[in-house]
């Protein structure tokens, strides 16, 4: 037999080139091909020939054609259909950029609304395809893809293809399994007993497993480590019980999942419709209800929010890719322009680069690169960037040229890819007008791994060309920036650390980590001392290293910074930031306009300086610099919270609100986004609809410490004995938790106990808790302690105006 990509690409003809393999299995190959009529790519799935040998290839395109009628969102369709001179059958799909949902769950825990809503998606497909009589027989994360803010299920219809064109009898053999009968791991009983009445529940029993381990983080059999012994705790052992309470599952849902795990498919949900029916039912009211598309801007957003409706069978999914040619032996090459002289650009977005060739570890020297192109472009006289947060909030959401122009207010998106492997970096780059969507120039760059600085100066030296940017003096471009050291391997460390610093949570432990080796490496890296000063408060926000610990060391590398590169303004927002944490306000102030002096379009010192500015009560100076942010960078998630807070405190609800759901928007995992909502709508007069968001906060937030500002809306509403409960409960099992005493101040002020609030914020205090992190003393939520003089020690011994914070307003504008 001849080679048989040779024989695939024969049989697809021009009109498609094989680029890449994927890999894939016993049972097929899997390619990914250019299709030139569209000018997309697509996967092509290719069985191999012992598998091929056993099937009759007409009854298996009979059978795809089956599939390829499913036309859903949530489904990935089959394409095309046909089978090679050699007579191996083939099938193409769209191909979903995006990772699967088994990659997601290896990357970390699933936030709870995220994982519903992937939960929901599977059935929806399921739902679409059982009433059309097709079963999917071999539901598991490996078949579910996230692209765009969903999830889409694959290879639909193919066991069945598989099973239906078999001309050989397989028998309820080992050796089958997960080809014709399904994956062992996530096989429904009667599935693995070849029982030849099994049906569409077999996919509900397979939901409820990929239920069990997206909820629970372990796989209900996950002791069994041979397929033997899979298929046979699949069939005889019942699966061990959710503990709902621990894991922060909703005990409805729970149960749900146990009920599709019943080893009687009679006991199961009769049908996919009537599963997504309970997933509804189960969490109505909750944050997950508004999953359903909607385009009404509402506090209640799904956690797992659906994009907005996807073209027919998926299609959408795909994202129009420049035509791209090989690399030349002398490292660069330029694509097609389109000329558009009536637009030109003044302003683009340098989007996260994707890192493409299978190996998800160099994402972060992907969006390294697409950080250190800001950076260079940023020095261009006449050039404006958008910020590098809303930058960030467009990574893989399949977004035209025209909607991220639109939304950030820029005249060209800049986005690229970036394929490192051998001891090569190819870097290759598409700028498209954000008016007209043409693109206006494409490139591409190879380079020795380690020569990535000159790939960032050609790739910035080359857009400033095609741009006509005029340059000082016509000079050298002003692109080419100092990166802060010549050490490569520090740099390389510098990019990783930002790569976790930037994703904010617990992952800043690696952060630091990496950071701490940059600058080991390279002392006098100015910009790593500074990054690490601000990683080392991330460690008190974020980890269990109390902030006493951390201020120092974040301090010390501040200092450092700034000692290092007097004219670094970032070194300054770190020195301004640590200051303000340690109540240095005067070092504070002095540090970060310091910083504005020397980058006046800086969105971390406008940031940082409205929210010191609103910790010592100037509000309405604290509103004009947070509004200065959110112009710079309208889709930075933290600038948004500071400005949801800073509105509210200021009085102008409406406006709070609007931020509130905006920050739920950006981020609908965040506890801290949902709390916001809460108390702006408290604050807003919105009593009901605060209440029926701080019952949904607290249901499904992870960390209940941060979740105190719901509560505290709960107890302001009347129920004080309930939140008085819930402030005991909490402070018995989380004693060792860095912001405990804080956020129990919030509870107990809610709960209506002033006596237990104070001695909550005294104790933070000694401890040195993040006591400014979130909620001001201007806040209205402290007005019940004003005039006592144990609130009066407290603002005194940080530092702030007693007079002010003890005055019946606190500060607040009137």
């Amino acid at each position: 037999m001849s080679n048989v990509r040779d024989e695939l690409q024969a049989a697809l003809g021009p009109g498609y080139t094989l680029e890449r393999e994927l890999g894939g299995g016993g049972m097929s190959r899997v390619f990914v091909a250019q299709e030139h009529a569209l000018g997309r790519d697509v996967v092509v799935k290719v069985l191999s020939p012992e598998r091929a040998a056993a099937l009759s290839a007409e009854r298996f395109t009979r059978e795809i054609k089956l599939a390829a009628a499913l036309q859903e969102p949530h489904i990935v369709p089959v394409l095309v259909a046909g089978t090679t001179s050699d007579g191996l059958p083939y099938y193409t799909m769209p191909f979903v950029r995006g990772d699967s949902l088994r990659a997601r769950m290896v990357a970390g825990a699933v936030p709870m609304p995220e994982a519903l809503g992937i939960l929901r998606n599977i059935a929806q497909a399921l739902a679409y395809a059982h009433e059309r009589g097709i079963v999917h027989r071999d539901i598991k994360p490996e078949n579910v893809l996230l692209s765009r803010g969903t999830a889409v299920v694959t290879d639909f219809g193919i066991a069945k293809a598989l099973s239906a064109s078999s001309t050989k009898a397989e028998g309820n053999t080992l050796t089958s399994l997960g080809t014709s009968i399904g994956t062992p791991a996530y096989m429904a009983p009667e599935q693995a007993l070849g029982d030849v009445n099994t049906d569409a529940r077999a996919d509900l029993y397979a939901w409820g497993v990929v239920a069990y381990e997206l909820l629970s983080g372990a796989h209900p059999f996950a002791a069994r480590s041979t397929p033997q012994a899979m298929v046979a705790a699949h069939i005889s052992e019942a699966p061990p019980t959710f503990d709902a309470a621990r894991l922060g599952v909703i005990r409805d849902v729970a149960a749900l999942v146990m009920q599709c795990l019943e080893k009687d498919p009679s006991q199961r949900p009769p049908s996919a419709d009537v599963l997504l029916a309970r997933l509804a039912s189960v969490t109505s009211g909750s944050v997950e209800q508004a999953a359903a598309p909607s385009r009404r801007r509402a506090p209640l957003v799904a956690a797992g929010v659906v994009v907005a409706a996807l073209a027919i069978g998926g299609w959408a999914l795909l994202r129009p890719r420049a035509t791209e040619s090989s690399a030349s032996r002398s490292g660069t090459e330029t694509g097609p322009v389109a000329t558009d002289s009536a637009s030109p650009v003044r302003s683009l977005v340098v989007l996260p680069f994707e890192s493409v060739g299978g190996d998800t570890a160099n994402a972060y020297f992907a969006e390294g690169m697409a950080d250190e192109l800001s950076n260079a472009l940023g020095k261009v006289p006449g050039l404006q960037l958008a910020g590098r947060s809303s930058a960030a909030a467009f990574r893989g959401k399949q977004k035209s040229a025209q909607e991220i122009g639109a939304a950030l207010n820029v005249g060209g998106v800049l986005e690229g890819t970036v394929r490192r492997a051998g001891g090569k970096v190819r870097v290759s780059t598409q700028l498209t007008n954000a008016r007209t969507g043409l693109v206006l120039w494409n490139d591409s760059f190879e380079r020795d791994a380690r020569d990535v600085f000159a790939v960032q100066d050609d790739i910035a030296q080359a857009i400033v060309r095609e741009l006509e940017v005029t340059l000082a003096g016509g000079a050298a471009p002003a692109a080419r920036a100092a990166r802060g050291t010549s050490d490569l391997e520090a740099y390389d460390l510098y990019q990783r650390g930002m790569y976790f610093y930037q994703r904010r949570g617990p992952g800043v432990s690696r952060a630091l980590d990496y950071m701490q080796q940059a600058v080991a490496k390279d002392p006098q890296f100015a910009d790593a001392q500074a990054v690490l000063g601000l990683i080392w408060l991330q460690m008190g926000l974020y980890t269990n290293t109390p902030l006493r610990d951390a201020l120092p060391q974040a301090l010390a590398a501040g200092k450092r910074a700034v000692r290092l590169d007097s004219n670094s303004a970032n070194a300054w927002i770190a020195l301004g930031v640590a200051h303000t944490y340690a109540y240095q306000w005067r070092d504070a102030d002095a540090a970060l306009r310091r910083a504005l002096r020397l980058n006046p379009q800086s969105v971390l010192a406008h940031f940082y300086l409205s929210r010191l500015l609103l910790s010592i009560g100037r509000v309405d100076d604290a509103v004009g610099e947070i509004q200065k942010a959110t112009t710079l960078d309208p889709v930075n998630f933290p600038s948004v919270v500071i400005s949801a807070i800073t509105l509210s405190v200021a009085g102008r609800q409406v406006e709070a609100i609007a931020a509130a759901e905006r920050a739920w928007e950006l981020d609908s995992t965040s506890t801290v986004a949902q709390s916001l909502s809460v108390l702006a709508m408290l604050r807003g007069g919105r009593k009901a609809d605060a209440l029926r968001l701080a019952e949904a906060t607290l249901r499904l937030a992870r960390d209940t410490v941060d979740a105190t500002a719901a509560a505290y809306v709960i107890g302001a509403t009347g129920d004080t004995a309930r939140v008085s409960a819930m402030a005991r409960a909490l402070a018995s099992r989380t004693k060792d938790h860095p912001r405990l005493n804080y956020s129990l101040a919030r509870a107990w002020l809610g709960a209506r106990d002033s006596a237990q609030a104070l001695s909550a914020l005294e104790r933070a205090i000694a401890r040195q808790e993040p006591i400014i992190a979130l909620i001001p003393f201007s806040d209205a939520s402290y007005d019940p302690i004003r005039a006592t003089p144990r609130f009066a020690a407290i603002v005194r011994s940080l530092g702030l105006d007693v007079a002010l914070f003890t005055s019946p307003s606190g500060g607040r504008p009137r």
